[in-house]
């Protein structure tokens, strides 16, 4: 399909977006240097839930997850918005 619509081009290498393999993502908690190459970073979250490990920024602050926390940090929460109610209709919908 790459070739097909010509998006050679596109194609990048796996570290561009997984610089860190699954099974050494306990690299995160430690120092690391991110390649050049480097685009994105996948986090492996069902690897930090099977291990139990903490998401929030509480690692050294040489620790690369610490640091992808201190310069990307959470969006604040989206303000709740009430539900609508509908009116005008007494028909109820069965799925």
């Amino acid at each position: 399909m790459v070739r097909e619509r010509a998006l050679d081009a596109c194609v990048q290498l796996p570290e561009a977006f997984c610089p860190i393999d699954w099974w050494r993502a306990e690299d995160f908690h430690g120092p690391v240097e991110l390649p050049a190459a480097a685009y994105a970073v996948h986090l492996w979250h069902e690897i930090w839930r099977w291990n139990g490990w903490r998401k929030e920024p509480c690692y050294p602050p040489q620790a690369l997850y610490q640091q992808l926390h201190a310069r990307y940090p959470e969006p604040p929460a989206a303000p709740e918005v009430p539900a609508r109610r509908v009116t005008g209709s007494t028909e109820q919908l069965s799925l």
